[in-house]
C-alpha cells in the first residue's frame, strides 16, 4: 500500500520533523503514512538534503555524518551509519525512530519483524497531564491550586504564598516580618498522577515537581541551613547561599549543595534513587555514610541498603526531558516506559505477556495517551489494549 498523501506533504512533514517542529497530530500523520509505505523516495530526497547542508557548513573529511543522519533519525545506536543508507533502510529508520525501535533495525543483517503490523487499541482516549497540585498548609488545610485563583493563597510564617500562571507557587516574605519567629513552619506540596507544578521556595531557588510526587518544606528558611523533603521526582535550580547550605531528603538518600541544578528521580517503584547533576556540585549521601561528588553530567544511585553508586556519564537531556514536557527513552525497556505513562496520563498498566527489547524515541509530553501508544506500536513489537484507564500491554 502506498501512502495517500502528496510528495509536497510527505516533504513539509518530514521537513517538520527533522527541525523537532512538529505538532503531536503531524507527527502522526507522518507515522500512519510511513507505516504504509511509497514514501522512500521523499526520505532518500531530505537525508541527502541533510548531508548537503551539513556538507556546506563543514570542511574537510573531518564531515561527521552521523550526527547530521541524526537530525532525521534521532541520536541513538545507528552503528555502522552506511548500512542504513539505503532508502528502504531509511525508511524503517525515520519510523522506527517515530515509534521507538530504531536500535533494533539499525543492527547489521536484521530485518523487520515477522508479523503484521501492530496496533494500539484505544476506545476512549486520554487526554496528558497538566498543572495540578494540592497545597498543604501548616494547620493541615489542603488548597487545591488548580481551581485556585490567581493572587495570594495565605501567609504562612513569614512568607506570603502566592499563585502565579503558569502552576507556579512562590513564597514571598511578608511586608513585615513581625510575626516570624524561629521555629520553621512546613508546608507541603502534592502533585497526582497527571500533575505538575512548580515551586518558588523563600530564598528565590526553583523546584520543577514531576507526577505523582511529594514536596515538604519551610515557609522560611531561617535556620543554618535549608532543608527539603521530596518523595517522587523534581528538578532543583537552588539560589547560592554560602552561609546556608542546601539539603534534599529523598528517601534513604540526602543531597548537600551550595547553588546548582539537578535533578532527583525518587518513585519508590523504581527501587532506586538517581540523583543527576546538571550545573555546580553536589555531595550524595547514602544511609550507610558513604557519600560521592558529582561533577556535571554525573549521576549518582542509590539502593535501599544505602548503596551507592557512580555513573561518570549520562544523557542529562533524557534526565530532564520530563521538565521539558518531553517522554526521551534512550534503550528503555517497556516496563520502565509504561511507568512513566502511567504516572503522566494516570491510567494502570498490566502486561498480557513478555515483552522484551529496548526502545529509544522522542515524544512529545503534551500529546493524548493514543499517540504515544500509537508510537510504540508501530515498532511492531507489542500491542495495547485500552479500557477506561486500564492499558493491556501484549507481545
Amino acid at each position: 500500500m502506498s501512502t495517500n498523501l502528496s510528495p509536497e506533504r510527505l516533504d513539509y512533514l518530514l521537513e517538520r520533523y527533522a527541525a523537532n517542529r512538529c505538532t503531536p497530530q503531524e507527527l502522526l500523520e507522518l507515522m500512519e503514512a510511513l507505516k504504509q509505505g511509497g514514501g522512500e523516495e521523499a526520505i532518500h530526497r531530505r537525508l541527502q538534503g541533510i548531508w548537503k547542508e551539513g556538507a556546506d557548513k563543514e570542511e574537510g573529511p573531518s564531515l561527521d555524518k552521523e550526527r547530521i543522519f541524526n537530525a532525521i533519525v534521532g541520536d541513538e545506536p545507528v552503528t555502522p551509519v552506511r548500512p542504513l543508507w539505503r532508502r528502504g533502510a531509511a525508511a524503517a529508520a525515520v519510523v522506527l525512530l517515530l515509534g521507538g525501535a530504531i536500535y533494533w533495525y539499525a543492527r547489521p543483517g536484521k530485518g523487520a519483524p515477522a508479523g503484521g503490523v501492530a496496533t494500539a487499541d484505544v476506545k476512549k482516549d486520554i487526554a496528558p497531564g497538566g498543572s495540578k497540585a494540592v497545597l498543604t498548609l501548616s494547620d493541615g488545610t489542603d488548597i487545591v491550586l488548580d481551581s485556585t485563583r490567581n493572587g495570594a493563597v495565605s501567609r504562612q510564617g513569614g512568607s506570603v504564598v502566592m499563585k502565579r500562571d503558569g502552576g507556579e507557587l512562590a513564597y514571598q516574605a511578608a511586608a513585615s516580618s513581625a510575626r516570624a519567629t524561629s521555629e520553621l513552619v512546613y508546608n507541603k506540596i502534592t502533585t497526582p498522577k497527571g500533575g505538575k507544578y512548580r515551586v518558588v521556595l523563600p530564598d528565590g531557588s526553583k523546584v520543577w515537581l514531576n507526577a505523582a510526587s511529594v514536596l515538604r518544606f519551610p515557609t522560611a528558611f531561617t535556620g543554618s541551613d535549608r532543608t527539603v523533603e521530596l518523595w517522587g521526582e523534581a528538578y532543583f535550580e537552588i539560589e547560592k547561599d554560602k552561609n546556608r547550605p542546601f539539603y534534599v531528603k529523598a528517601n534513604n538518600m540526602q543531597v548537600s549543595v551550595l547553588g546548582t541544578s539537578f535533578n532527583i528521580m525518587a518513585y519508590e517503584e523504581e527501587g532506586v534513587v538517581r540523583t543527576t547533576l546538571l550545573d555546580g556540585a553536589v555531595q550524595v549521601t547514602g544511609t550507610s555514610g558513604t557519600s560521592l561528588q558529582l561533577s556535571p553530567g554525573q549521576e549518582a544511585r542509590c539502593w535501599e541498603n544505602g548503596e551507592l553508586k557512580l555513573i561518570k556519564e549520562t544523557n542529562t537531556d533524557e534526565t530532564v526531558a520530563w521538565k521539558n514536557d518531553q517522554f526521551y527513552f534512550r534503550g528503555a525497556d517497556i516496563q520502565t516506559i509504561m511507568r512513566q505513562l502511567a504516572r503522566w496520563y494516570d491510567i494502570d498498566v498490566v502486561y498480557g505477556g513478555a515483552v522484551n527489547g529496548k526502545f529509544y524515541a522522542k515524544i512529545p509530553r503534551n500529546t493524548n495517551l493514543s499517540i504515544v501508544l500509537r508510537a510504540l506500536a508501530l515498532t511492531n513489537k507489542l500491542n495495547f489494549t485500552q479500557e477506561g484507564k486500564r492499558v493491556t500491554v501484549m507481545p
